[in-house]
C-alpha cells in the first residue's frame, strides 16, 4: 500500500488540501503494546488504581498523537484527536529533511518518548529547542518558523511534504 499524499478535495473555503499519512515506528509500537499489556494486567489482577491511572495516561497520549498532516495554500496542520495544531505558511521561514543521525542526541524536555509516538518539547545540541509532532524516529522534516521556533514532523513520505511545502513557500 502506498503512503503517497493524495488530493482529498477542497476545504470549506474552496482551497485545495493535501494529506500526508503517518505511522508508528517499531519502537513506538513495542512501547505502546507493552504499556497497554501492563494496563490490562493491572486492571485484570485487581490493581485498580494504578491500572486506571495508566489507562488515563494512555487515553491522553493517544489524543495528542499526530494522526496525519494536512497542507493547504495557507496552513500546515498537525491533525490530532485532542485539537489540531496549525501553522500559517506566511510564518514559515524554511523546511528541510533532517538525517536521523542529527536527531540522535535529542533529549526530551517535556515530551512523550514512544507511547503512541514522540511529541512535545525536545532539545538538541546542534538544532536547539524543538517541538516534535512525530510518530517515528526517522523521516524527520524540520520546519523553521519566522520567530525561530523549530517544528519536527515525521510523515511517511518526507520528500513529498518538503517538496509541496517548499513549492508553496516559494509562491
Amino acid at each position: 500500500m502506498s503512503h503517497t499524499p493524495f488530493f482529498i478535495g477542497r476545504v470549506d473555503d474552496g482551497r485545495c488540501m493535501k494529506q500526508y499519512s503517518v505511522s508508528l515506528d517499531n519502537s513506538a509500537k513495542v512501547i505502546t503494546g507493552l504499556v497497554l499489556a501492563l494496563t490490562v494486567s493491572l486492571l485484570a489482577f485487581g490493581a485498580f488504581k494504578p491500572g486506571v491511572v495508566l489507562a488515563i495516561v494512555m487515553v491522553i497520549c493517544y489524543g495528542y498523537q499526530p494522526q496525519k498532516y494536512t497542507l493547504t495554500p495557507n496552513t500546515l496542520t498537525v491533525v490530532r484527536l485532542f485539537g489540531a495544531v496549525s501553522f500559517d505558511l506566511n510564518k514559515i521561514r524554511e523546511v528541510q529533511e533532517i538525517a536521523p543521525e542529527q536527531m540522535k542526541l535529542s533529549l526530551r524536555a517535556f515530551a512523550v518518548g514512544g507511547l503512541f509516538g514522540y511529541y512535545g518539547r525536545f532539545v538538541n545540541a546542534s538544532l536547539g529547542r524543538m517541538t516534535w509532532y512525530a510518530t517515528r524516529r526517522s523521516n524527520y522534516v524540520l520546519v523553521r518558523m519566522a520567530d525561530d521556533r523549530r517544528i519536527v514532523l515525521t510523515p511517511d513520505e518526507p520528500k513529498q511534504l518538503v517538496a509541496d511545502l517548499s513549492r508553496l513557500l516559494a509562491a
